[in-house]
């Protein structure tokens, strides 16, 4: 469904300073992003049981794989944005669009801080 389920918490890299954009967890980069994953490697002729093993949630990355990722793969996607929403979804006004930043190894999808209020977020 190209879509995933997670806790959502503050960015902690101090460095990031835009208001929308987030850190999306690798495993959850390759649930969403699958179809760009495997067009992407196919165009930079990676093999092909290699790119069904990135984008298989149950195959565990290898640093290798995730360095594949995080720097072949994920900078050549364009616009990479994610739609977020916090249950429950009757606030509609909680549904935002989300430039992907940068990937981390965390299942948490993290989001700048002063944005978590816009969706009823927590601040823990």
């Amino acid at each position: 469904t190209y879509s995933a389920r997670m806790a959502i918490e503050s960015i902690i890299d101090p460095n990031i300073h835009d208001v929308d954009v987030c850190q999306l967890p690798i495993d959850v980069f390759r649930a969403i992003f699958a179809p760009d994953i495997i067009n992407i490697a196919k165009e930079i002729h990676i093999h092909p049981s290699k790119i069904r093993d990135l984008v298989n949630i149950d195959y565990t990355l290898s640093e290798k794989d995730k360095e594949l990722l995080r720097e072949e793969i994920f900078p050549r996607i364009e616009n990479p944005v994610i739609y977020t929403n916090r249950e429950p979804d009757i606030y509609v006004t909680s549904i935002l669009a989300l430039r992907v930043h940068s990937l981390i190894d965390e299942m948490v999808l993290r989001i700048p801080f002063f944005v978590l209020p816009l969706i009823c977020g927590d601040y823990d």
